[in-house]
């Protein structure tokens, strides 16, 4: 396959948006064998925290792998960079909205943290798995 030369904020944007229905897919997957797994709320809870992190880290490297393989990619770090501010603006922006739209305390709390740490995630596999590609 022929590699498309294209705009930094383009191959960002389809390194996010990969990623984000990638685990999305993936996280959906995997809980519907945790749900056949277990009826249980309590162990579906403390699955889902423990899951979610590695649901994120296996979409960004399916992510990696599809843009690597893709484009041409010149600088790295600004791809990472620019697909790092587009899941702050986008996932935080709507976590925001909800927050203040929602009186959960507990529950916004549960969902601030959540976000940073899947931040954290996509962020550095991220910094990890995509390459300078020619």
């Amino acid at each position: 396959m022929n590699k498309k030369q294209s705009p930094e904020w383009y191959i960002a944007g389809t390194h996010w948006l990969t990623s984000m229905v990638s685990s999305a897919i993936f996280g959906a997957i995997i809980l519907f064998i945790l749900a056949a797994i277990s009826q249980d709320v309590t162990i579906l809870s403390i699955g889902t925290i423990i899951i979610y992190p590695v649901v994120m880290w296996l979409a960004v490297r399916y992510s990696a792998n599809f843009v690597n393989k893709r484009y041409i990619i010149v600088n790295p770090d600004h791809i990472v960079t620019l697909s790092t501010v587009f899941l702050v603006i986008v996932a935080g922006g709507y976590r925001g909205y909800s927050a203040l739209s929602s009186s959960g305390g507990m529950l916004v709390i549960a969902n601030a943290i959540g976000f940073f740490v899947a931040l954290v995630i996509f962020y550095f596999a991220s910094k990890k798995y995509v390459k300078k590609t020619t």
